[in-house]
């Protein structure tokens, strides 16, 4: 196995059969690497230590709550993981949207967004909304050329969390959104959002 990745949660290694593997890290080192991030964003000793025990509880529950609600239809907008244990799981390889972008024409681009929010909408069919907004980053592109959530550890599960959420703009503030070059990709992704994240949208499509 090649390992691809780690980060707060994973390890990610390259099956290479067209799988990766999410090895969850131990308890000590998520929560060290959690408490780094709050710290660098200026919080307290204590505070950091709070919020990222917290922020870990928060992520296995979802993640296991994800577990226990999968179906085929739920599994193919999360490129399919299938669970080894309440935490770790295999996945299907796709190429992040980080990586597809930079990669493919403008009207390709434009599709895989619109592709994005079509996938913003199906989850809100199941119940889910994903509040962190990271869509370079927690995105991907599968074979058939569809967007799919690959990091669903941060997510919510009832439409007035989703609500609140989207009345928020919180994809606006982003790190990711605010580095991304002004051109015409930027500005249709904000538009795009702008269209599709509204409280009739969510009225329309929540489960």
């Amino acid at each position: 196995m090649k390992l691809l990745s780690s980060g707060y949660q994973y390890d990610v290694y390259d099956l290479g059969n067209g799988l990766v593997l999410k090895q969850t890290v131990s308890f000590f080192f998520r929560l060290k690497k959690m408490f780094l991030v709050f710290r660098a964003d200026g919080f307290g000793v204590i505070e950091s230590l709070v919020k990222a025990i917290r922020s870990n509880k928060a992520s296995v529950e979802t993640t296991r709550r994800i577990g226990a609600m999968l179906t085929p239809e739920l599994g193919a907008l999360l490129a399919n993981p299938r669970f080894k244990d309440r935490m770790s799981y295999e996945q299907d390889k796709i190429t992040m949207v980080e990586d597809y972008i930079p990669a493919h024409a403008i009207d390709e681009n434009k599709s895989m967004i619109d592709s994005y929010i079509k996938l913003r909408l199906e989850l809100w069919r199941h119940g889910i909304h994903d509040y962190v907004f990271k869509f370079k980053g927690n995105h991907g592109v599968d074979a058939q050329g569809r967007v799919v959530l690959v990091d669903f550890n941060e997510l919510y599960f009832t439409m007035e969390e989703a609500l609140q959420s989207i009345q928020g703009k919180k994809w606006l503030s982003l790190p990711q959104y605010r580095k991304w070059e002004e051109g015409e990709l930027k500005s249709y992704y904000t538009k795009a959002m702008e269209e599709a994240m509204t409280e009739e949208n969510l009225n329309k499509n929540w489960r």
